[in-house]
């Protein structure tokens, strides 16, 4: 696989040695047209792990936040967020807000119990009956049991024995 600076690096040769246009280049050697105006804005830090360790080794107490006011000064800025966590992807708050929406917010409950039940009736038609585009059509439930199919080591219990029926109720198969 070549990377995007590649095809760029090639198609900037293509217009100089033969004098083609960049859009023939581009055709030529595969690049996305977008690519080639790519520029990055990030600053170069081949030496940052040297540069972090000079103050670190200085001075013992220097901590990870003084590191990152030293770098912050050299125009280098720090992520605060962790990646691959379910805060920084949106999918978590999504599916709550959607939850909220369709339980406690479109009807009036008299107590704690009553939207209990409402939310697991409401979990369970989701789960078991809404079809999703993410999923090509599937419902979440059919997916699991599809992937089952194809993956069987990947599971240690058999979805079918969690779908509610005549001898399991609907709440304790949510539970």
């Amino acid at each position: 696989m070549v990377s995007a600076a590649a095809k760029r690096e090639t198609v900037a040769r293509l217009q100089a040695g033969f004098g083609i246009s960049g859009r023939r280049a581009r055709a030529v050697s595969g690049a996305d047209r977008k690519s080639m105006r790519y520029g990055s804005c990030r600053p170069d830090v081949a030496d940052l792990p040297g540069r972090l360790r000079e103050p670190a080794a200085e001075r013992r107490r220097f901590g990870d936040r003084r590191l990152h006011i030293l770098l912050r000064r050299d125009g280098i800025a720090r992520r605060l967020t962790k990646i691959k966590r379910p805060w920084t992807n949106g999918q978590v708050e999504r599916m709550s807000r959607t939850i909220k929406e369709a339980t406690a917010e479109r009807y009036p409950y008299d107590g704690h119990a009553q939207l209990t039940a409402h939310l697991h009736d409401f979990i369970n038609a989701y789960n078991y009956g809404r079809r999703l585009k993410t999923l090509r059509g599937l419902t979440s439930y059919k997916y699991i049991c599809k992937c089952r199919t194809s993956e069987l080591n990947r599971f240690t219990l058999d979805p079918h024995h969690q779908l509610p029926g005549p001898n399991i109720s609907a709440r304790a198969a949510s539970a």
